[in-house]
């Protein structure tokens, strides 16, 4: 791979993990920045995964001050997390990429469609109950996504966010916070999956990985200048057009 592939995939890397931090929907710049620099997809969604682990956790220690009034649900959802993310890692090394490739399109579709979703919905403070059935049913709802995180994760913090409501989580960017800190969870113990069989570009990793922690610790210390809704239009029009190229790729 060329020293410029290299650059640009870090680049865009770099805004991948700032706007992860921010807004959500990141992955929808550095996945197929992986693909275009010569990724198959399963290896460059893999890659993605690996580079978005460190950068989640820049983004928490950004957010370190309000993950203190956050450690309960921490600990709720911790496991699911892990577990989520570990299962996901596993259907993806198990798809053959001939059927990954057909789906991408789809996801990446998906996930676009999830920032619409986000951007045109009213915001409004949580004012869910936190008895125990609501508890159980975050939690069952942190499993399922973190299913879909290991698996590709575009979108999953916009997941999380929306899954949030169903706990006391307090402002956007204690949820910030927490998610941060799960999707490192989920990323990380994805991570795990794709290392043991082989299905990263260790060099593009290291790349794609600093410049997503640079951008992930910046973007999380800028985000209460920066209007989330704002980054998330511009990703919109991103997906919507790799949504089409992919889709005829396919």
């Amino acid at each position: 791979m060329s020293p410029l592939a290299v650059g640009l995939v870090s680049l865009a890397s770099f805004a991948g993990g700032a706007i992860n931090s921010v807004a959500g929907g990141g992955t929808l710049l550095a996945f197929p920045a992986a693909m275009a620099a010569g990724l198959p997809p399963i290896v460059a969604n893999a890659t993605n995964s690996v580079a978005m682990t460190p950068a989640s956790l820049a983004s928490a220690f950004a957010y370190r001050r309000e993950l203190r009034a956050s450690r309960r649900w921490l600990s709720l959802l911790t496991l699911p997390s892990i577990a989520g993310g570990v299962a996901g890692a596993w259907l993806l090394v198990a798809t053959p990429e001939r059927w990954f490739a057909r789906l991408v399109p789809l996801l990446v579709l998906a996930a676009t469609l999830l920032l619409v979703w986000q951007n045109l919905r009213p915001e409004r403070a949580s004012d869910a109950p936190t008895e125990r059935r609501h508890r159980v049913a975050a939690t069952l709802v942190q499993l399922g996504i973190s299913i879909y995180g290991g698996y590709f994760g575009a979108g999953m913090g916009i997941l999380m966010l929306a899954g949030f409501s169903l706990l006391e989580l307090g402002d956007l960017h204690q949820k910030n916070a927490v998610k941060s800190v799960l999707g490192a969870l989920i990323n990380g113990a994805a991570t795990l999956s794709f290392i043991a069989s082989g299905k990263i570009d260790p060099t593009l990793a290291v790349a794609m990985g600093t410049s997503a922690t640079l951008g992930g610790f910046l973007g999380a210390a800028g985000a209460r200048r920066v209007p989330p809704r704002v980054l998330r239009w511009i990703v919109i029009a991103i997906g919507v057009a790799l949504t089409v190229v992919l889709g005829l790729r396919a």
